[in-house]
């Protein structure tokens, strides 16, 4: 049964909606040209407060995924606590566990497909002395991590990665769900600086959902933060003593607009009034559930997501390169600072019908693809093991010429002219020699 004792009152940040398009730059370093050239001067945009709010023990309580949008399920596990600081380093753990968590997501909710994609390992004393492969507490006020735009986006970049890999999981399908599965990986029970969740139909919809752009290392998405308005009606909700065997479900976005839970709010929570003798070691695993029937098909569609394809009701050569949200928004970015430097490469000028020297861009890019953030060598990767080396040559190198963020100065060309460019680098011989070498090495690592 639930215990008011064990609940407890913090400190939180909450957003006011001061009427402007609020933002973050998370762990992104930009330099003072970007800062110029850029709406954002600061960091942090929009206005906030610190209120506080109590924590509620939530064991012995009812909770259920598709009404509160948070549920505490029993979880086991067969790796051991060493086994999940590996993983960073050893990709057949990494499989091993998501497998075992999709079975056990799959039985739960029914669903036909699970994808898993990312997870993320959690002590903050031990991340101050990792590799970056272990992070702290997701502090900082309540939040979202995706929003119904960005799991859109994700749901249709996922399906056509799952369609490549496996034709078997094809859909279509009439319902998404991107999900995280949260647990203690100590064989200790957690003490302090728990998940603290948001029942969901404590919130005001829409008015609590503040619109919020995240600039995160290698990602560009919306998420929401949350009002501060009723917060005297929000209850929020941990599980005090969570052992390794038991787990957190809870939802970023459920496209299915019927259900009263389908985005959850959280953070974590300290309790100021507990001295921990174990620091909390947790890991999060995100997927992508999908159904085939579903009571309302809720499924985006290319058409009706993206303003250019709702009016041309066409899709260029590149929507169908099937690339995942993440890879096609930030490459450019990253590669761009890498290589330009200030400022960045000029995206004003038009085109002159000469694709060489945007195609030398390119090969810039990809012979310094060692020297690529993690996360961009990470993402190469996994085209090339989910399309091969060859064809995930060709997509890497069209997601460059699309230049999202106008670094190579071609953000701004036609999708054709675009095309001229990526065809011209891959026409070279020098750009395919480093391409294979350089990618080839990195699917092999």
């Amino acid at each position: 049964m639930a215990d008011e004792e064990h609940d407890f009152e913090m400190d939180v940040t909450l957003a006011v909606d001061d009427q402007t398009r609020h933002w973050l730059y998370f762990q992104r370093e930009r330099t003072e040209a970007e800062r110029a050239a850029s709406l954002h001067k600061t960091d942090v945009g929009g206005a906030s407060v610190i209120v506080k709010q109590k924590i509620r023990d939530g064991r012995g309580k009812n909770f259920k995924l598709d009404e509160t949008s948070f549920e505490l399920i029993d979880a086991p596990t067969s790796l051991s606590t060493d086994d999940f600081y590996a993983m960073s380093k050893n990709p057949t753990l990494v499989e091993k566990y998501r497998v075992e968590v999709a079975e056990l997501v799959k039985k739960k909710l029914k669903c036909d497909v699970v994808h898993c994609f990312h997870h993320q390992v959690r002590c903050a004393p031990k991340a101050a002395l990792s590799d970056g492969s272990i992070a702290g507490y997701a502090g900082g006020g309540p939040h979202t991590d995706s929003s119904a735009i960005s799991g859109d986006q994700l749901a249709l970049s996922t399906v056509a990665q799952i369609e490549r890999a496996n034709p078997a999981n094809a859909g279509p399908f009439k319902r998404y769900l991107y999900l995280n599965l949260w647990r203690n990986i100590s064989d200790e029970p957690i003490e302090n600086d728990h998940l603290a969740v948001l029942d969901e139909r404590t919130v005001a919809k829409p008015d609590d959902y503040i619109v919020k752009d995240l600039y995160g290392p290698g990602y560009e998405l919306v998420q929401y933060g949350l009002n501060a308005r009723h917060k005297d009606h929000h209850r929020w909700y941990y599980f005090p003593k969570m052992t390794k065997n038991e787990g957190i479900l809870f939802k970023q976005v459920d496209s299915d607009f019927t259900l009263a839970g389908r985005t959850c709010f959280h953070m974590s929570a300290r309790n100021p009034g507990v001295q921990e003798k174990h620091p909390r070691e947790s890991i999060e695993l995100r997927m992508m559930c999908f159904w085939r029937e579903a009571a309302v098909d809720s499924m985006p569609t290319e058409a009706n997501v993206r303003q250019e394809l709702i009016q041309t009701k066409t899709a260029g050569p590149l929507e169908d390169a099937g690339l995942w949200t993440l890879g096609r928004a930030f490459l450019s970015r990253l590669l761009g600072l890498a290589l330009f430097g200030r400022g960045g490469a000029s995206s004003g000028q038009a085109y002159g019908g000469d694709p060489k020297p945007y195609a030398a861009k390119l090969i810039a890019a990809v012979e310094a693809l060692p020297k690529w953030p993690a996360a961009g060598r990470q993402w190469a990767s996994q085209v090339v093991t989910s399309q091969g080396l060859e064809q995930g040559i060709v997509t890497i190198t069209h997601t460059l010429a699309e230049d999202k963020t106008g670094h190579f100065g071609t953000k701004h060309f036609s999708k054709e002219v675009q095309q001229v460019i990526a065809e011209a680098a891959l026409g070279d011989e020098k750009y395919m020699e480093t391409a294979r070498k350089a990618i080839g090495n990195l699917a092999d690592n």
